[in-house]
C-alpha cells in the first residue's frame, strides 16, 4: 500500500538495470509471463479447492476477529450506524473508546475499513452482534474469483530476436 509500482518493479529488476534495452526488455517480459503462470495455476488450484479469499485476506480477518472485548449498539436502521464501545486497558487503567460504524457507508472512525477495504475488528463486531454477513463488507476486489481475472492474460513466446 505505501510502495508504488514503478518502486516494485525497480527492485525486481535490479539486476537487469545495467543490460543493454533488449535484454531488460526480454528479462522483464519472461519474468513478468513466468509469474502470471505462476500465479494464476495458484489461484486456480485455490478456487478449485472451494476458498473465496486468498489466505492471506481470511488470516486479516481472522486476527481483526481476536481483537479485545467490544459492544456494539444500533443507532440507526436505515443506514445501519452503530456505535462500539472498545474498551481497553494500558498501564492498569480500564479505558473506553466509542467508534461509530456506518455499513451503508463502508466508513469506521478507525480509518481502516475505507483504507483497506477490509472489515476491520470494530466492523466484525458489528457484523457479529447485527447477525449480518461479514464477507459482504470484504471489497470484491480480494475475491479469488477476481484476482484469477487478472491472472488470464496469455502470454505467447517472441519469435526470434529480430521480430
Amino acid at each position: 500500500m505505501t510502495t508504488n509500482l514503478a518502486e516494485c518493479m525497480n527492485s525486481v529488476l535490479k539486476k537487469a538495470r545495467s543490460l543493454p534495452i533488449c535484454v531488460l526488455i526480454k528479462v522483464t517480459f519472461e519474468r513478468t509471463a513466468t509469474w502470471f503462470v505462476e500465479r494464476g495455476v495458484k489461484v486456480d488450484s485455490m478456487l478449485r479447492a472451494g476458498h473465496q479469499y486468498p489466505e492471506e485476506i481470511n488470516d486479516i480477518i481472522r486476527k481483526n476477529q481476536q481483537v479485545g472485548m467490544c459492544q456494539a449498539r444500533r443507532y440507526s436502521r436505515e443506514n445501519n450506524e452503530f456505535e462500539v464501545q472498545e474498551m481497553f486497558s494500558p498501564h492498569d487503567h480500564c479505558l473506553q473508546m466509542s467508534i461509530t460504524v456506518k455499513l451503508n457507508d463502508w466508513w469506521c472512525d478507525c480509518g481502516h475499513f475505507q483504507a483497506l477495504r477490509l472489515p476491520c475488528h470494530h466492523v466484525i463486531v458489528v457484523c457479529s452482534f447485527s447477525h449480518v454477513d461479514l464477507t459482504s463488507y470484504i471489497h470484491p476486489v480480494y475475491s479469488l474469483y477476481n484476482i484469477n481475472k487478472a491472472y488470464e492474460v496469455q502470454f505467447h513466446p517472441v519469435k526470434n530476436k529480430e521480430y
